[in-house]
């Protein structure tokens, strides 16, 4: 599907785990922190789409498509509204360093 750029009117920020400190036992402690917040299409998977993603990563909810994001890893992960995705995959559209598709799952209890 093709996202042109007024499509893109969602914001979702894209956070990296940070290490603060080491904890009692000596095991690190982090948290996450937002690196840069992005003009975002969000797709909810459903149908032979959603079928299609499941075959690349088995707990796909959503497509989200961003603009080329050279540092973006699946280690990264997304907020948007709240509501906090893990990154399956990442597709750099024709190789072209132009748009991302990405294969995220929502993820229920994101506390860390």
């Amino acid at each position: 599907m093709i996202v042109r750029a007024g499509e893109m009117a969602l914001r979702l920020q894209v956070q990296e785990k940070k290490i603060t400190g080491t904890g009692d036992r000596g095991q690190p402690e982090f948290q996450w922190v937002t690196i840069l917040t992005t003009p975002a299409y969000v797709e909810p998977l459903s149908g032979r789409k959603l079928e299609l993603a499941r075959q690349q990563v088995a707990t796909a909810s959503h497509e989200v498509q961003v603009r080329y994001i050279g540092a973006l890893t699946p280690q990264h992960r997304l907020v948007f509204n709240g509501r906090v995705f893990s990154i399956g995959s990442l597709v750099n559209k024709q190789e072209a360093n132009f748009r991302q598709i990405l294969l995220v799952t929502e993820v229920q209890n994101a506390a860390g």
